[in-house]
């Protein structure tokens, strides 16, 4: 099977990333305590040194930009799927 730039798409990197979900109707004062509590908890240094002692970064943001980013990774991976023609197996 060929690369991604074998098949010519020069600017697509792969990056894994993790999120913490909750179901789509949780009230939104719920989501924002859950997000705050989550961003303290990746500030403490220790907690950064243990992901970064497994080759990981950290990085918070607001539940819009993860809904946001999940947005265009699916973007993304549907124009591959579609353009290189890769059916389900």
């Amino acid at each position: 099977m060929p690369t991604l730039r074998e098949l010519g798409y020069e600017n697509y990197e792969i990056v894994s990333t993790m999120q913490i979900a909750a179901p789509a109707r949780t009230p939104a004062p719920i989501v924002e305590r859950m997000n705050r509590e989550i961003q303290r908890a990746l500030g403490q240094s220790e907690l950064q040194k243990r992901f970064r002692d497994q080759g990981f970064a950290t990085a918070g943001g607001t539940a819009t930009q993860a809904r946001e980013h999940v947005a265009g990774e699916v973007e993304k991976w549907r124009n591959v799927i579609r353009a290189t023609q890769i059916e389900l197996q």
